[in-house]
């Protein structure tokens, strides 16, 4: 087993493996990082190595340092004019990514409507994350505001659906999407 602190280590004789045996045999259509962390060009060079084998493959930004993917991820922040290309912004319901008994901070479903429209009116997509309980369970919290949201866009859908970046850069008073040359 590795020494404890032993990073190269693991991602040589666990992480790679595990990267090659998906693409080679489960050969997903998407493969999300979520790794900057500690990364550095040596270090992702094998895990772009892997890549290669499923150059049809689309990723996000997350891998580490020079590797851009398809897909930009930021977190926790919508950019002010959006960003070129595909991108996606990736958002808590309340403080947390994973489950937090203590963290009673929730997002209102009023402001994630508002964040995914804000989000679309910009040509991205939101990624909102749920984190369940170590049973499994998604907290009441979210599913409520899941819900909610659930209503809203199956009024306000076509809003959101199949859209792309509103025509303004800003707006003071909401959002505007753009639905084919409309």
């Amino acid at each position: 087993s590795p020494k404890k602190g032993d990073f190269d280590h693991y991602l040589s004789t666990i992480a790679v493996p595990q990267v090659r045996e998906l693409l080679t045999r489960y050969r997903p259509d998407i493969l999300w990082w979520d790794t900057p962390t500690h990364m550095n060009p040596e270090r992702t060079r094998p895990f772009v190595e892997q890549v290669a084998l499923r150059p049809e493959i689309i990723t996000n930004n997350r891998l580490g340092p020079g590797t851009n993917g398809d897909t930009a991820t930021p977190e926790m922040f919508v950019p002010a004019t959006g960003l070129k290309g595909d991108w996606e912004t990736c958002m808590t319901m309340n403080g947390h990514w994973g489950y937090n008994a203590a963290d009673h901070n929730w997002k209102s479903s009023a402001e994630l409507i508002r964040l995914l429209a804000k989000i679309c009116s910009k040509g991205g997509n939101l990624l909102l994350n749920v984190g369940p309980t170590a049973e499994g369970e998604i907290p009441v919290e979210s599913v409520e505001r899941l819900r909610e949201i659930g209503r809203w866009l199956r009024v306000n859908g076509d809003a959101i659906y199949g859209t792309t970046a509103g025509p303004f850069d800003h707006l003071s008073w909401g959002a505007v999407t753009r639905k084919g040359d409309r």
